[in-house]
């Protein structure tokens, strides 16, 4: 059961190819749809299982958020092959979460892992891609005007205030005051 937290870290790992794959070739938009569901609801089992078993560790964390940044890339990257549309939101997106890596990167074990900015972002980006992937009772809706639209925008507002937040913060390891004179 310890092991558990990080067997669905990767899962969502080896299952986000699948999924993209699925999004761009498979018709079914209500099944991939709940596949999507499915990979995403690991993200929130993982970090429950491992505080109730007391086996957080920093791997763990590690793994997490890698996993969350490879399924919601994936997604995007999907997304936009499938409907250009969604090409600047993924750059956002993708953007933010390689930035937070070079910044976890050299900030090291200082920088704390998800705070509830970051939680809610993946939530709303979560939602979104589920919404685009499977627009079902708003089929007629599109791009923008879509609920996956509107709830992509909000996504797109969080992941900027909390890549904000983040580098406001944690800033300062980036360019260290030595190497600016």
């Amino acid at each position: 059961m310890k092991r558990l937290p990080n067997l669905l870290g990767y899962a969502r790992i080896v299952l986000t190819p699948a999924v993209m794959a699925l999004v761009l070739y498979w018709n079914n938009e209500l099944w991939v749809g709940l596949l999507f569901a499915v990979v995403v609801a690991t993200d929130g089992f993982d970090g429950l299982i491992a505080r109730a078993t007391h086996s957080v560790t920093q791997f763990g964390k590690m793994l997490d958020t890698t996993a969350d940044k490879f399924l919601i890339a994936g997604m995007m990257i999907a997304l936009t092959a499938k409907d250009p549309i969604w090409a600047w939101p993924a750059f956002i997106i993708i953007g933010r979460e390689f930035l937070v890596v070079v910044l976890k990167g050299k900030v090291g074990d200082d920088l704390p892992g998800a705070f509830w900015l970051g939680k809610i972002k993946m939530g709303f980006q979560s939602v979104a891609i589920y919404l685009i992937i499977n627009p079902w009772p708003f089929e007629s809706a599109t791009g923008w005007h879509s609920p996956g639209g509107v709830v992509m925008g909000v996504a797109i507002f969080f992941t900027l205030l909390s890549g904000l937040v983040y580098f406001v913060k944690y800033g300062e390891y980036l360019w260290p005051k030595e190497n600016l004179s």
